[in-house]
Formats: C-alpha cells, sequence, structure tokens
C-alpha cells in the first residue's frame, strides 16, 4: 500500500499536506484529517538527506458512496496496521472505532479485525 502510494523503502513521512508530523500516529490522524476533506493529501518525505513531495489523489467510486466505503477502507487500514505491528514496524494500535463523516459519535462503527490468510498460503492448500 506504501509503495503504491510513492512511498520508497527507508523513506520517513516528515509532512502531511504541509503539517509537519513526527511520529506514526501523527501521520494516521493528519492524513485522515486530509482525506476526509479534500481527500488530496500531500506526503513530504525524507532519505538520506534528499526530500521529495508525494500527491496522493481522490478515487471517486461511481458505485458506492464515500461513507460506504470509509468503513471497508478502514477495515483494511487495520490490517495493514496489525502486519506493520507485528513485523516491529509500527507502534501501537489503531482504534477500533470509525467515525466517519457525517456520524456522530453515537453512531460510530465498531470494526473487528478479519484477516484473510496471504493467497500463496491459499495456493498452497488447495
Amino acid at each position: 500500500m506504501v509503495a503504491r502510494a510513492g512511498v520508497l523503502s527507508g523513506e520517513r513521512i516528515r509532512a502531511v499536506s504541509g503539517t509537519p508530523v513526527e511520529s506514526q500516529s501523527q501521520v494516521r490522524v493528519r492524513l485522515l484529517e486530509v482525506m476526509s476533506g479534500s481527500g488530496n493529501a500531500e506526503l513530504t518525505l525524507s532519505h538520506d538527506g534528499q526530500t521529495r513531495q508525494v500527491d496522493l489523489d481522490v478515487r471517486q467510486n461511481a458505485h458506492q458512496s464515500l461513507q460506504e466505503l470509509g468503513p471497508m477502507a478502514y477495515a483494511v487500514l487495520q490490517t495493514v496496521s496489525a502486519r506493520l505491528q507485528r513485523d516491529g514496524r509500527l507502534q501501537g494500535p489503531l482504534p477500533t472505532t470509525f467515525l466517519s463523516p457525517g456520524l456522530s459519535n453515537t453512531d460510530a462503527l465498531e470494526s473487528q479485525l478479519l484477516e484473510r490468510p496471504p493467497l500463496t498460503e491459499l495456493r498452497t492448500a488447495a
């Protein structure tokens, strides 16, 4: 997912849409803020003294609204987060409650981690 966004191995995210970030949790919070607003985010990355920027574009889905896609995207984010934690590349879990624009705190959606086995494991078992 990170590679698809254009982030290379060893690069650190220094800012999200112009706001400096120092921790992984700040990156997550800022991305959620930006993506739930305009939807466009820009990452400032650094590696070996070099700095560059990567734009994260908005993809509109014609079949489902963002409100319907939000919980699904959050489930994917939870899975990626869990895998990164297991690999020791991420500290601290994501909250289990998903708040979507347009929902009040009383309408918050509870999300449980459901991780499917890797496709390679499914193929070898068949």
